[in-house]
């Protein structure tokens, strides 16, 4: 999926660059984008622009993720999901039946965030995940199209049908049986995903920690 991303952080910033038609070119003037370092010059936790646009051959956004990752006083590394736009909880399914993808989602999201646990002592980076509404996985297709419904409580009948036709042409094996296993036991064979896009990481530092890079 191609989904569009930009990803800024900067201090000074509110919500009104949302409604700006300049929005991208301010971010780019006031802050750094993603892949970049900021250093904190006050207590607070700078602001974090993200905007995403969903793939138009793609399912609708769900939901705008930032994740956070840091090293505490004693050494420890830490990570944390913030969901900062859309919604997780928006009921967006696959249809049983047909695999289409149904419920409501977003053609864009954009937020601008600020860490309620920043910490100015603590270096740390910071990266945007997005989310599409679940979808069908590709081999979800390949089997309905040979009669084998993953969603369906008789799928390894029908996967036993499939492939009992595929040996009588000449094949061997279990080519179907996948598409009915349990996606609790073997998430990897999961009949719906979520698609999703994400970003370098903007890294946020302390004073300290740029002077002793000086220093040295």
């Amino acid at each position: 999926t191609r989904i569009k991303l930009r990803f800024f952080a900067t201090e000074g910033l509110d919500e009104s660059i949302l409604s700006q038609p300049n929005m991208v070119k301010t971010a780019y003037l006031k802050g750094v984008p993603m892949g970049g370092e900021i250093i904190s010059t006050t207590e607070e936790s700078p602001q974090f622009l993200v905007w995403a646009m969903r793939d138009s051959d793609g399912a609708p956004l769900q939901r705008i993720q930032i994740i956070k990752g840091w090293v505490d006083a004693n050494g420890n590394t830490h990570e944390k999901v913030h969901n900062v736009a859309g919604d997780p909880n928006n009921g967006a399914s696959v249809n049983p039946q047909t695999c289409e993808p149904q419920g409501i989602g977003y053609s864009q999201l954009c937020t601008v965030w600020n860490d309620p646990d920043f910490n100015s002592n603590e270096n740390a980076f910071y990266y945007t995940r997005v989310l599409e509404n679940p979808s069908r996985r590709w081999s979800t297709l390949q089997c309905q199209a040979a009669g084998v419904n993953p969603f369906d409580k008789n799928c390894p009948i029908q996967a036993e049908a499939a492939n009992q036709r595929l040996i009588d042409k000449g094949a061997s094996g279990d080519v179907y049986g996948k598409c009915c296993i349990n996606p609790a036991l073997e998430p990897f064979y999961s009949p719906v995903i979520q698609e999703r896009a994400w970003s370098s990481p903007i890294w946020t530092k302390t004073q300290t920690s740029v002077r002793t890079g000086e220093a040295s």
